[in-house]
Order: structure tokens, then C-alpha cells, then sequence
């Protein structure tokens, strides 16, 4: 989830959350594997129903124009390097799940390469606080 998140950093995850009020687009969720045991932290981008577009570095959900603000500094980046961070794609999101990809656009294991669309049960929570290290704290976003 570079860069919003670092390696080091430790979140608080919120679990209520699917019951007060549920999951919202930019979300930073929680993600259990079941086939790998593993928990992934990625940006919840689709919800089941959504139809999401990739086209020149630019996110459209439903057609619509999606700001990604927490991407800005790190399409700079890649952008001076010559290469686009996110590369062009179309995809429905199937009732019942959801289109999730991490912030590392470049080098993320997410719903566009082999993660595939998690479902509600797959989803731990959100992330509520950047706990430690602790003279960072913060909320991610």
C-alpha cells in the first residue's frame, strides 16, 4: 500500500464496520486469503455492481471521473520515468464482491492479477489509525 502505508507501520482495523454502516469506495480494507492464509491491506475501489475503467492513469467508475488524491505524488513519479502506474483495463464487478487494488499500483497482488474479487466474508474490516510507529500516528487515507 505504498506509499499511504509503509512496510513498518501497524494499523488498527475496525471490524464493526460491516455492521454500522458498511464499505465504502477508497476505503482501506483488510482482506483475508483464505487460499493463501494470508491478510492483504488494499484500497477498496469497486463495489458489486460497478463497472470500473482504466484508461491513460485515469480511474472511472460507472463512467464516472474518479479523483485519486493519495496517488498523486507517486503518479509524479512513475509519470518522470516514462511509464503509466496503473495500466489500462475494463472489468464488472460481479454481485456479491468487490474490486480492490493497492496504492503500489505497479507491484500489487490485487483483483487485477491473480488476488481476484473479494466477497463480504473475505473483508476483516477498514483501517481506522496508523498506530505505530507511534510518533506517526495517523489516519490513512
Amino acid at each position: 500500500m505504498a506509499p499511504t502505508l509503509k512496510d513498518s507501520e501497524r494499523i488498527l482495523v475496525d471490524k464493526a464496520v460491516k455492521w454500522t454502516g458498511g464499505f465504502h469506495r477508497g476505503d482501506i480494507i483488510v482482506i483475508h486469503d483464505k487460499k493463501s492464509g494470508r491478510s492483504f491491506v488494499k484500497r477498496l475501489i469497486g463495489l458489486p455492481g460497478d463497472s470500473i475503467k482504466m484508461k491513460n492513469d485515469q480511474l472511472y467508475i460507472n463512467d464516472k471521473k474518479v479523483e485519486e488524491p493519495y496517488l498523486k505524488e507517486y503518479k509524479q513519479e512513475v509519470k518522470e520515468s516514462g511509464v503509466t502506474l496503473t495500466g489500462d483495463f475494463e472489468v464488472e464487478v460481479p454481485s456479491g464482491k468487490y474490486f480492490v487494488m493497492g496504492d503500489n499500483r505497479l507491484n500489487s497482488l490485487d483483483s487485477r492479477n491473480g488476488m481476484g474479487m473479494p466477497s463480504e466474508d473475505d473483508i476483516i474490516g477498514t483501517e481506522s489509525l496508523v498506530f505505530y510507529p507511534f510518533g506517526e500516528m495517523r489516519q490513512a487515507k
